[in-house]
């Protein structure tokens, strides 16, 4: 069990904030723990042996609330002063930092030099003082001394560090960067971008693009990306997608059991319902993907072929003939790609809405053997189950083989119209 002592001016305090209070051993591993907090006293019951730490969110003027931590201390009788440890703590951390980080005998450190001695003395002052109330005090007259110290040290060693890298070529050319705000446009903002960050973030929001359904809202990022631009500062932005609640439009929640709706139809399909959509998505995405390429790398690639045969100076010998066959060959290949994929799933769609309808019906049946068949009512999980699977299943086939068809069609008359234009000198 550990005692401490908390104190507010001259009296011990009525209440202390144990949000987010924990004890940990060696090794930094945390110990399970109950804490009590009366009459201006923490008493901590561990269950584990040997000296602890406490970690505690501690208001320090001037700071907010920071989590501090004690050192590692054994227990006793009398309580400890909880203002002192978790300053002797602090300057334990500072003198091990500087000894790690050699921050001895260097120029422009004069400054954390006179913090820290300033801190030592303090904590001197507050080791010697006659009353706990004094101690406590003048502990934490050292936490507001010794954190912002702490916080030069490590400003200090990042800069000296970041300086030499610089200097030796380490750093890459784009190392420093920071989110804007789109609906902030004042000149001073601007300015400090310049001066402080090496690239900038645009927050992609759908809430601020789209905030009534269908009407779009680009005039900010527009702003933001031709001034960025016209200062040669690289953009990024994101997210492409995302789905936070604070980045969703608020006129979307009229939705929002739409979900639900969803989850319902794919439980009265069963799992092989499922499996289906899983099929049915990657069969659209092959067949977009098909559709997209038609429309655009598959005209490059025409174009490619037609100039690489013009630019032949010699176009009858039997070479020429089998060049002719391979750019027709390359061009074919290119477009028949994934068509085969696409037939397999097109086919694969009833089989599996078939699986549906016999899984389902083995349900069915499994509910007659053990209530009978004047049971309607257990009978129609395993009905929806044959039905709904087979009809998910001729969905997509549908769908599926009309566009194979045309895509099949696509691909065979470029082929064609390629042939007739890959003519041979006679």
């Amino acid at each position: 069990m550990l005692r401490f002592t908390i104190y507010d001016g001259d009296q011990p305090a009525k209440t202390l904030s144990l949000d987010g209070a924990y004890l940990i051993g060696s090794d930094h591993v945390p110990i399970r723990a109950e804490f009590e907090f009366a009459d201006g006293e923490l008493i901590c019951h561990k269950r584990a042996q040997g000296p602890s730490a406490l970690n505690i969110l501690w208001p320090v003027k001037g700071m907010g609330s920071i989590m501090l931590e004690t050192t590692r201390l054994p227990e006793r009788d009398r309580p400890y002063n909880l203002h002192l440890e978790l300053a002797r703590a602090q300057l334990m951390r500072l003198c091990q930092k500087r000894e790690d980080w050699g921050l001895f005998d260097i120029d422009n450190i004069e400054h954390i030099e006179r913090g820290f001695q300033q801190s030592q003395d303090l904590l001197i002052e507050s080791i010697k003082s006659g009353s706990m109330e004094g101690a406590a005090k003048i502990g934490n007259d050292v936490l507001r001394t010794a954190l912002p110290v702490g916080e030069q040290m490590c400003l200090f060693h990042a800069g000296m560090f970041l300086t030499r890298r610089r200097q030796q070529g380490q750093l890459g050319r784009r190392l420093f960067g920071c989110q804007i705000n789109p609906k902030n446009k004042d000149d001073l903002y601007r300015k400090r971008l310049i001066n402080a960050f090496d690239f900038a973030y645009l927050p992609t929001s759908w809430r601020n693009i789209e905030p009534k359904q269908g009407e779009f809202d680009w005039d900010d990022l527009d702003e933001w990306f031709d001034w960025l631009g016209k200062h040669r500062i690289p953009i990024k932005a994101g997210p492409l997608v995302s789905f936070d609640e604070l980045r969703l439009p608020d006129w979307l929640y009229i939705y929002e059991h739409d979900f639900e709706a969803i989850r319902d139809f794919l439980e009265l399909g069963g799992p092989v319902l499922r499996i289906i959509g899983v099929v049915i998505l990657f069969l659209w995405i092959l067949i977009l993907e098909r559709l997209i390429y038609y429309r655009t790398g598959l005209k490059s690639l025409f174009e490619e072929a037609l100039n690489e045969w013009e630019r032949r100076p010699e176009r009858k010998s039997w070479h020429a003939r089998q060049v002719r066959e391979a750019i027709i060959s390359r061009v074919r290949i290119s477009a028949e790609k994934g068509l085969p994929m696409i037939q397999t799933l097109v086919a694969l769609c009833p089989l599996l809405g078939l699986m549906g309808t016999v899984t389902g019906m083995i349900q069915v049946f499994e509910v007659m053997a053990i209530s009978g068949t004047s049971n309607a009512r257990s009978m129609a999980a395993g009905v929806s189950r044959a039905t709904v699977p087979t009809m998910a299943g001729m969905v997509g086939a549908l769908s599926g083989v009309f566009l194979i068809t045309i895509l099949t069609r696509t691909a065979k008359r470029n082929t064609a119209i390629l042939e007739d234009r890959l003519t041979m000198d006679h």
